[in-house]
């Protein structure tokens, strides 16, 4: 048996273990529920993340599902947030407020206008269409040096155009103007850009160009004749491709030999190539390309839902509503650092 001195010892020491445990309990809560950060304190960026807008505002979460963040709040009446880009290092996070590109650190601080690109002309006839153009999407260049972005009729058809622009909105440029059709833009690498054109320009055809603007060769994915789609190419040369308009078949595989692998949209590729992010209605799913796990992650219902184009609403349809100017569902998937 201890007696005096030691046994106080030993007390204090059991004391001080037990209130470390405790503390140690409580930062793994507050990590588990996203309530913390694991980076060193003033790093924001976020590791293996998800990026996507529900009920007009911008949340993350990590691709288990956990870690679900609301970090840039907002509504689809007064403030509407969409079509987040996160940055390859996961520190900065591009997104569409009022048709303008707007940026943020990865946890929501520091907001601020990066690019007024909209442009907004008064509807005629009353109906769904307006000559009205905004920004439809962002997506960096993997070395984060460049961004290409979308500006299109926010009635969600006609004009589509690509730019190029620097992290900090300068040097803007359009590299690729197009008179019809939806694209949506997305790296190969640091220089070439692909943008799937549909049947706009032959069937299947996914349109690669440099971020200079001269037109590599086409890619044939498909002899199928497909809705506007996102197309994603892997670093093993297949690729992802699915639509961002209506709900429809994702494919992946080697250029003319294309599986099906979910019913969905507006996919999004992980970045090693492996698992891939969609909506399908209003939850956000993580599967694998090779088809063994297809889960849900998030629900959006009580987020507000996801965002759609105006065609998928009858209410927007003919009458053309403030709510249903076009914002299409995009998701953002980073490795982060």
């Amino acid at each position: 048996m201890l007696r005096g001195r030691a046994a106080s010892t030993v007390v204090l020491q059991a004391g001080l273990l037990a209130t470390l445990a405790g503390l140690g309990l409580i930062a793994f809560l507050l990590l588990r529920d996203g309530d913390g950060s694991a980076s060193p304190a003033g790093d924001t960026a976020l590791v293996n993340t998800l990026a996507f807008s529900a009920g007009g505002s911008i949340y993350t979460v990590a691709a288990d599902g956990s870690a679900l963040r609301e970090v840039i709040p907002g509504d689809r009446d007064s403030m509407w947030n969409a079509s987040p880009a996160l940055s390859p290092d996961g520190a900065k996070l591009i997104f569409v407020r009022d048709f303008d590109l707007w940026v943020a650190n990865a946890d929501g601080q520091d907001i601020r206008l990066l690019a007024d690109v909209g442009n907004f002309a008064t509807p005629t006839g009353g109906g769904a269409s307006n000559s009205s153009l905004g920004a439809q999407s962002a997506a960096w260049s993997p070395d984060g040096e460049h961004i290409a972005y979308v500006v299109a009729r926010i009635s969600g058809s006609g004009t589509s155009n690509i730019w190029v622009m620097r992290p900090d909105g300068s040097e803007r440029e359009e590299i690729y103007p197009i008179g019809g059709g939806f694209l949506e833009a997305t790296w190969l690498d640091d220089e070439q850009i692909a943008a799937y054109i549909g049947a706009y320009e032959g069937a299947g055809q996914v349109l690669v160009f440099r971020r200079t603007g001269e037109e590599e060769p086409n890619v044939l994915i498909s002899d199928e004749e497909r809705p506007a789609l996102t197309a994603t190419r892997a670093a093993d040369g297949r690729w992802l491709v699915g639509p961002f308009i209506n709900e429809g078949p994702i494919l992946y595989g080697e250029p003319g030999d294309m599986r099906q692998v979910a019913i969905g949209s507006s996919p999004a590729l992980s970045p090693d190539g492996r698992s891939f992010a969609y909506f399908l209605g209003d939850t956000l799913r993580v599967a694998s390309v090779d088809g063994t796990v297809d889960e849900q992650i998030v629900d959006l219902a009580p987020l507000g839902g996801r965002d759609r184009h105006f065609a998928e609403q009858p209410g927007c349809v003919p009458q053309h509503l403030p709510g249903c100017d076009y914002r299409p569902p995009m998701i953002s998937w980073t490795e982060g650092r």
